[in-house]
């Protein structure tokens, strides 16, 4: 199984993952895509698993706002999705991707505690940065080394926004707290800039 939070090319990560994809199916693996519903998704016969739509940067009332915030730090809807996903499909491996605020990490407790081995390749520097880039202002940025994850709330890290920041903060430090990502059985790193910075965060499993 592939999980990725957008199924169609949007960056990077999705081209990728939609090329990984392609190249398993080739040499006859089953590939099962989990991601969020999206009207610019590559047509799947999976796509019923997939969770629905949130835009973050779309208008939303209160309620919605809150709503998209726990979500973002535990998807109910994705741990619904997800287990019927794997007690139907049976994966051998969940291979995730850019899995963040859509699907949350909430992915990797579900599919931990029903024994489904776990990698997860790494885009980007989410696990030691809530920001993502390891930049603030434009200028590069190793605050939150350490854990210090409030360092994403004194400077607006994500969206310049002290809300989405203070949901990010939550978010990073909710799962240390629960050492989620320690149930990844693997890190794959595209570079050794990355896999160091996940060392000296005491991040293991790496390569």
């Amino acid at each position: 199984m592939q999980a990725n939070k957008y199924h169609f090319v949007k960056g990077g990560a999705e081209r990728y993952y939609l090329d990984l994809s392609d190249a398993l199916a080739e040499r006859q693996h089953q590939v099962i895509p989990f991601a969020m519903s999206h009207n610019r998704n590559e047509p799947s016969s999976y796509d019923r698993y997939f969770v629905p739509e949130v835009d973050y940067h779309g208008a939303m009332g209160l309620a919605d706002k809150v709503r998209a915030a726990i979500n973002t730090i535990y998807s109910k809807e994705t741990v619904r999705r997800i287990e019927t996903l794997i007690e139907t499909e049976k994966p051998q491996l969940i291979h995730m991707h850019n899995i963040y605020h859509q699907l949350s990490p909430s992915l990797i407790s579900t599919a931990a505690r029903l024994g489904v081995p776990l990698v997860q390749t790494l885009h980007d520097y989410k696990l030691v940065c809530p920001g993502y880039l390891l930049m603030t202002g434009g200028k590069i940025c190793e605050r939150c080394s350490g854990k210090n994850y409030f360092n994403a709330v004194r400077y607006n890290c994500l969206m310049n926004s002290k809300a989405a920041s203070f949901v990010g903060y939550l978010e990073a430090s909710l799962h240390e707290y629960l050492k989620t990502y320690e149930k990844i059985d693997y890190f794959l790193c595209p570079s050794k800039f990355l896999s160091g910075r996940l060392r000296s965060s005491g991040s293991m499993k790496i390569s």
